[in-house]
């Protein structure tokens, strides 16, 4: 293996970096679009991005004309904005959620309901590119190491940053990195799909529960003695109680909706809510 300096890292062979990445002793960030050889992999990816492009126009007209209603191509919309905020607002996926479950402690569930069908669609888009996001770092994890034409492809083009990981798998930076970094290059971690539901299933139950846990954390921290409380875990308190708030109220403001009017009248919010935040998040310096 090559040396530990910067600039042997990034002009290491490709048999040493496809060794290093196997091994767990590398990892590299990769600017976009990623390049992707063909195999199961890129199958799939094409798949789920067929699912969460051409899916709900298919299957929501379909739903619309059996139940009668209209107002359910609405559905179309829902899947489509919650897809494209995937990457950028989470959030706005997990208000709706807990919006949905007061929802559904008030009225029950029943799939012709606004808001249970407007949420399902949310959820396909949101999840569909979600799935499709992570086969697609997978494949271009996996096209770098098998592919030595892509990575030397990459590297000529300064599309990719080799970095050092130590024996607990944390990235070993330096000022370079972060100057790469800075030129928009992103992380291509292996994120296997039970991570990706384990994740958005615990950002969702910090929305729903994290008032309460901030709470009991907050507890703690005073009995323990409020000064040995460490920076990091004061944030995450704090964080814990912003996001259960935004959740506590949301789940409130379901429970409380009536089923034609309120709940639909939120659905067009949403949709407007998560434009604005998609439109203000792009146009922030990165």
């Amino acid at each position: 293996m090559t040396s530990d300096t910067s600039a042997n890292l990034q002009n290491m062979t490709h048999a040493d970096f496809a060794d290093g990445m196997r091994h767990g002793a590398l990892t590299c960030w990769v600017a976009e679009p990623y390049q992707l050889q063909g195999g199961l992999r890129k199958l799939l990816f094409n798949l789920f991005t067929l699912l969460y492009i051409a899916g709900p126009l298919i299957v929501i007209p379909i739903w619309s004309y059996h139940a009668g209603n209209w107002f359910f191509l609405i559905g179309i919309v829902f899947s489509y904005v919650a897809s494209q905020s995937a990457a950028q607002a989470d959030l706005i996926v997990s208000i709706f959620a807990c919006y949905w479950i007061g929802f559904l402690v008030h009225s029950g569930f029943n799939f012709y309901h606004y808001t249970t069908f407007y949420f399902f669609c949310a959820s396909y888009g949101y999840l569909t590119w979600q799935l499709a996001d992570t086969v697609r770092m997978s494949c271009a994890r996996r096209s770098l190491v098998d592919n030595e034409a892509i990575y030397d492809n990459a590297l000529i083009d300064d599309r990719l940053r080799i970095i050092r990981l130590d024996s607990s798998g944390n990235e070993l930076l330096n000022d370079d990195d972060f100057a790469a970094f800075a030129g928009g290059l992103s992380p291509l971690k292996p994120f296997p799909m039970l991570l990706v539901f384990s994740n958005i299933v615990i950002e969702f139950f910090t929305y729903l529960l994290g008032f309460f846990t901030g709470l009991i954390g907050n507890a703690i921290a005073h009995a323990n003695g409020i000064d040995t409380l460490a920076p990091e875990r004061a944030d995450s308190i704090m964080r814990r109680l912003k996001r259960g708030t935004v959740g506590l109220l949301a789940l409130g403001l379901g429970w409380a909706s009536a089923y034609k009017y309120v709940g639909f009248v939120f659905g067009l919010l949403w949709i407007a809510m998560t434009i604005v935040t998609l439109l203000r998040e792009r146009q922030s310096p990165s």
